[in-house]
């Protein structure tokens, strides 16, 4: 009998300290990631085999396509699944989470990252939240990429605490009462589009002679695999990029990669006159669009996707 009472005092041990971490790991979040765990909740939500567009990449894209408009005004059944900071193989966990539950027909994405491969780096929010994607291969290899055996990283991951302690210093209200469940909601309303109001005037141009890079061999790798993924999968695929202040490095090799591959290439920064985007009006920063200008391109491409694509939506 006092053996079966001290299992069950080791055992509430065990679970006392169980909760205690996990409290811990809630109370000491990264909360700056709540909104980026909430639309990866949010498209979790979806019912499955249900959307016909998804839309990937960073937040360029996460801010230019609003995919509840896509649905209210073309009838298309779609989910912006992009999040903040998002690098090429990151976008793959997205593309491998999506298609475990979804089969679109057409998915989207954006370039704005083409050219940035995570790896070897200290506990992030892009790190962060990819904990909340499904386990796929690729994410053991991106993570295994990310940490490089340190366990401080490793143990970060599961108890962000040990990486994100200084947000002790920053403990508020929204602690307690804000948590990533909270704004599933919003984002499921929203489709994944992060919305963001305010204007800030920009100088957006275009330069089509700015100075060309090329892909490094890692990424046309990264982008191989995720066409492969969709070429599986059945579904169609567009690249574009999304205005912002600066120059697009990479468009002729990514011109090259979409024609080698038949894929459409959207550079809307030759559409900035059709779409109607104004730097003044548009844009909440130097490098997102807010509501108006997202509205603008999803109009855009909603027409798009309709006159291109009407045998599957």
């Amino acid at each position: 009998m006092k053996i079966l009472k001290n299992i069950a005092q080791i055992c509430g041990v065990i679970a006392v300290t169980c909760l205690l971490l996990y409290g811990a790991s809630i109370l000491t979040r990264p909360k700056t990631v709540d909104y980026e765990v909430a639309t990866i909740e949010a498209f979790h939500e979806m019912p499955d085999f249900s959307l016909d567009v998804i839309a990937y990449g960073s937040s360029h894209m996460w801010q230019g396509i609003k995919a509840a408009q896509l649905k209210d005004e073309y009838g298309i059944e779609a989910y912006n699944y992009a999040d903040a900071w998002q690098r090429l193989n990151t976008t793959t966990l997205f593309v491998e989470d999506s298609l475990i539950t979804q089969k679109p027909k057409v998915a989207i994405i954006d370039t704005h990252k083409f050219n940035q491969i995570l790896r070897n780096t200290d506990m992030d929010g892009e790190v962060y939240y990819t904990r909340f994607l499904k386990d796929t291969p690729s994410r053991k290899r991106f993570l295994q990429e990310c940490f490089r055996g340190r366990l401080e990283r490793e143990l970060s991951y599961i108890f962000p605490f040990i990486s994100f302690h200084q947000t002790w210093a920053e403990v508020d209200d929204k602690t307690f009462t804000q948590s990533p469940e909270d704004l599933v909601a919003e984002f499921t309303e929203l489709r994944g589009f992060r919305q963001k109001i305010r204007p800030q005037a920009i100088d957006l141009h275009y330069d089509p002679n700015a100075e060309q890079q090329e892909l490094m061999e890692e990424a046309v790798k990264e982008l191989d695999y995720i066409m492969s993924l969709f070429e599986n999968a059945g579904t169609k695929v567009i690249f574009i990029t999304v205005p912002y202040e600066g120059d697009v490095e990479f468009r002729d090799a990514i011109t090259d990669y979409a024609a080698l591959h038949d894929i459409p290439y959207l550079n809307l920064f030759e559409y900035i006159d059709e779409i109607g985007l104004d730097g003044s009006t548009d844009f909440v920063d130097e490098g997102h669009l807010n509501d108006s200008g997202a509205t603008k391109v999803t109009d855009f491409m909603g027409k798009y996707l309709k006159e291109n694509y009407p045998e599957v939506l």
